[in-house]
Order: structure tokens, then C-alpha cells, then sequence
């Protein structure tokens, strides 16, 4: 039974240290919305999260008020879209993206997670178009952050040796950061240099040689990592890859050279060039 104290330390926790209940999630299997015809499933897709999930916001507001603790999200998980879409004859995912978030807003709930593919064991062509899908969003959106822009290629990293808990931010989101971007260097790959740079110089404000240099250490351990899974899967055409290797190890000695001596004057238009060229590549399939 509850006394005295244990309440008012509750409300202390509320009031004075912020408690609340992170995420309250709703799991949804959207198997049985698998359809040749990608409008239809869609359709199943929004039909089956508006009527399972229509009370979920209004229970987490129930609640809150019966306990008086707040909730912070009111989230839905479903099944992974690159396993229902796959069964389509859809050419993109982006219709069931499009489907997920007017889910979303219909039923009030802060996001829903799953336009995910499995890929640790292998990609397959469903996972490639999923793939894809999220780069024809991201790729407009990085070219006009780098328009945007003006300074990219230019400045110093500034100094952190007397700020102690910036550069652990910086730290500790260069590593969250590393990670997600090393995941898809994994298993698909292009461009992820150019979105090294442009978070390290974005978010962690690192100046663009410091931000070249890191994400060239960054990048060649993902692939490390990566190159160790195709070789024990047998991926590795040894010849080729070996060739390819020396002549890249030549053209990145040229590369580094003109960040090195020109900065900000060549920057700018290799990354637009390089966005461009990947846009170019994921449209044309």
C-alpha cells in the first residue's frame, strides 16, 4: 500500500526531475496487406492502422490523467514495408511511405516506425528498392542544404579544449552519427563519404579539412567491417577488387590534394556533382 512519502517523491520525480514514460508502441503485422496491385496495398495498409490502432491516443491520454505521468510519444511499429511491398509489382516504395504517414495523421500518433528492410543477412531486390525510395527523398534534401550552404568547404574546427561538455556532445553524436551512416555503407553504399562530410560539418561544426580527414578513417573502417562479411560469403572478385583498390588508392592521393590546397572552392561542386550523379543513378534504377 502506498504512503505519504511515496507520493510526494513520485510528484518530485514528475515535477523536479522530469519523469515520464518514454514511448508507449503499438506493434501492427502487416503481412496480411501483401498485394500485386501496389494501390491496393496501400489502401489495406492505411485501412488496417486507422481501425487497429484509432484508440491508441486516446488511451495513452487515459493514462497520463488516471496517473498523472506524462507520456512522451505514442508511437506504431509495423512489419518491415520492404517484406508486404516486395509482393507487388511496385517500381518504388514511395506510395507506401506516403500510405504510413496519412496513417499517421489520422490516427494522432507522434510516428510510425517500419519502412525498414532486413538486410543483415543479404539484400534483396524488394530491400534495393526500399532503398531507394528513402534516397530520392534524402538526396533533394541534401542538395539544397549544400546550396544553402555558402560557407561548406571553408572554416576551422573550433576549439573544444575548454569546453568539456560540447566536445562529449560532439563525441557522443559523431558516434550515433558513424553508426547509422556505416550501416548503410554496408549494405548499399554510394555517396557515403559526401554524407560524412556534410554531418561532420553540419552537426558536429568540424571545420571541412578536419571533416574530410575523419570521415576518410570513418569510412575505411565500415568498409572494413563490410569487406569481411562479403568475404566470408564469398562476394570477392580478388583480381578486380585489388585493381580497382590501387587505381582508387591514386585517385584519392589527387583528391585529398585539391581539398587540402583548394577548400571551399572545390567542395561545393564536387559534392553537388556527386549528389547529382547518385540521383541520376537511383532514377534510373
Amino acid at each position: 500500500m502506498m504512503n505519504q512519502n511515496d507520493i510526494l517523491s513520485t510528484i518530485h520525480m514528475i515535477d523536479q526531475q522530469h519523469l515520464d514514460i518514454r514511448t508507449i508502441t503499438m506493434g501492427i503485422s502487416l503481412l496480411d496487406c501483401c498485394d500485386s496491385d501496389p494501390k491496393r496495398a496501400c489502401e489495406k495498409i492505411y485501412d488496417k492502422i486507422t481501425r487497429s490502432a484509432k484508440d491508441l491516443v486516446k488511451t495513452g491520454e487515459a493514462i497520463e490523467a488516471e496517473f498523472g505521468i506524462p507520456i512522451v510519444n505514442k508511437r506504431i511499429s509495423v512489419t518491415p514495408i520492404a517484406l508486404v511491398a516486395g509482393a507487388s509489382e511496385a517500381r518504388d516504395y514511395v506510395p507506401f511511405a506516403v500510405a504510413l504517414d496519412k496513417a499517421r495523421a489520422e490516427t494522432g500518433v507522434n510516428f510510425i516506425g517500419g519502412f525498414s528492410a532486413l538486410v543483415q543477412k543479404g539484400m534483396t531486390q524488394a530491400d534495393e528498392k526500399l532503398i531507394r525510395s528513402l534516397m530520392v527523398v534524402v538526396l533533394p534534401v541534401v542538395a539544397f542544404y549544400v546550396l544553402k550552404n555558402k560557407e561548406l568547404g571553408g572554416g576551422e574546427t573550433p576549439d573544444r579544449s575548454e569546453d568539456p561538455d560540447g566536445f562529449r556532445r560532439m563525441f557522443f553524436t559523431g558516434l550515433a552519427v558513424s553508426f547509422l551512416i556505416g550501416g548503410y555503407d554496408g549494405f548499399y553504399g554510394p555517396g557515403t563519404g559526401t554524407f560524412l562530410i556534410l554531418v561532420f560539418t553540419g552537426l558536429l561544426k568540424l571545420g571541412t579539412r578536419d571533416a574530410a580527414g575523419i570521415s576518410k578513417v570513418v569510412n575505411l573502417s565500415a568498409d572494413i567491417g563490410a569487406l569481411g562479411t562479403f568475404f566470408v560469403g564469398g562476394k570477392v572478385d580478388y583480381a578486380l577488387g585489388i585493381a580497382a583498390a590501387l587505381f582508387c588508392m591514386a585517385g584519392s592521393y589527387f583528391g585529398a590534394g585539391l581539398v587540402v590546397n583548394n577548400g571551399q572552392k572545390i567542395v561545393r561542386p564536387v559534392v553537388m556533382g556527386v549528389l547529382a550523379l547518385l540521383f541520376v543513378k537511383i532514377l534510373a534504377g
